[in-house]
């Protein structure tokens, strides 16, 4: 070694050089920890989130509030479009059905809650422009800004959704009121109930221009032994 150490270092870096992989091996060896990172990777961004992962339920939170605040069905996470929407922004994410979210978003604690403003004397016609007039004030008076009002209900006269729309809001039908229409008009739609309705409401009037028959009426009952009662007039609007 001593006697032959030129030679003795060329044969070392000989050894160095041949444990070397060659250009080609490393080459084949770099493409293949790169295709199985590919592999890897495109596995992940296929692979769909589990329903109760922390990254589903943030979806799920916003879809809710969306469903909520922009008064939606729930049967919005059904529709085409929704769903294109959704799987595009989220790969991963795995849109739940209706009724996943109508049994999860939590209506046990909600409990409906009222508070009157303002009373205001409004001696002028009711008309559209005049309310539009009074609803102004109030608002003024509390200084609300139209951009918190989300909207009005009101019922269905042609001067109060005026009102409304023209001072720039929204507003809803009241569900009552609208069923109440319904009914009013499908019952009067028959001739057999109108007539009969219409004999009901003279006996009642009768009875409640005649304080003579008022007074025979509650006679019989208490001969009868039954609880005594008056004659009421319907009322078609309530």
């Amino acid at each position: 070694r001593l006697k032959h150490s030129k030679e003795f270092k060329l044969a070392e870096e000989k050894k160095k050089v041949q444990s070397l992989p060659s250009i080609s091996e490393a080459s084949a060896a770099s493409t293949t920890n790169t295709v199985q990172s590919n592999i890897i990777q495109a596995l992940h961004k296929k692979k769909q989130w589990n329903i109760d992962d922390h990254r589903s339920i943030r979806i799920h939170k916003i879809i809710g509030k969306l469903i909520t605040l922009d008064i939606q069905p729930f049967s919005i996470v059904e529709d085409t479009g929704f769903n294109e929407l959704i799987k595009d922004a989220y790969p991963n994410y795995k849109l739940p059905c209706r009724t996943y979210f109508s049994q999860n978003i939590d209506l046990t604690k909600f409990s409906q809650e009222t508070a009157v403003l303002r009373v205001i004397h409004f001696p002028e016609k009711h008309t559209g422009v005049h309310i539009k007039e009074y609803l102004q004030k109030g608002l003024e008076t509390f200084e609300i800004p139209l951009s918190k009002i989300h909207l009005i209900v009101t019922d269905n006269a042609s001067n109060m959704k005026a009102a409304v729309k023209n001072s720039g809001m929204s507003s809803i039908p009241c569900f009552i009121h609208t069923l109440q229409l319904c009914i009013h008009d499908s019952i009067f739609s028959q001739e057999t109930i109108k007539e009969i309705l219409t004999l009901c409401r003279g006996i009642t009037t009768h009875f409640n221009h005649s304080p003579i028959a008022c007074a025979k009426l509650k006679s019989i009952q208490q001969q009868l032994s039954t609880v005594p009662h008056k004659m009421k007039q319907d009322v078609p609007n309530r």
